[in-house]
């Protein structure tokens, strides 16, 4: 294969009916020669399926990560303080009390 850059890739094959992943990565050096085996193991979902998955993972990553948190705790923080805000009841002005 001409212009191909070496390193380690990840490899699938896909047809009409199903995608088949690589489990093994597979090293490119230049100016070498091997052979490889591989078996294919059908892909988990269609591609639409596996893209809403990285999707949610992304997304639970967020939450988990120091400005995910950090948002949890500024929501909490602001609902608490609208809901103490909004419950608490007002004095009546009364025009005997000094």
């Amino acid at each position: 294969m001409e212009r191909i850059v070496e390193g380690l890739y990840v490899a699938g094959v896909t047809n009409e009916e199903k995608n088949f992943n690589i489990e093994n990565f597979i090293g490119i050096s230049a100016n070498e020669t091997a052979e490889i085996s591989t078996a294919l193991n059908p892909a988990q979902g269609t591609n639409a399926q596996q893209e809403e998955k990285k999707k949610k993972r992304g997304l639970i990553a967020f939450f988990l990560s120091p400005a995910g948190i950090a948002v949890i705790v500024a929501s909490t923080v602001a609902i608490v303080y609208t809901i103490v805000k909004l419950t608490e009841k007002e004095e009546e002005a009364s025009s005997f009390k000094k």
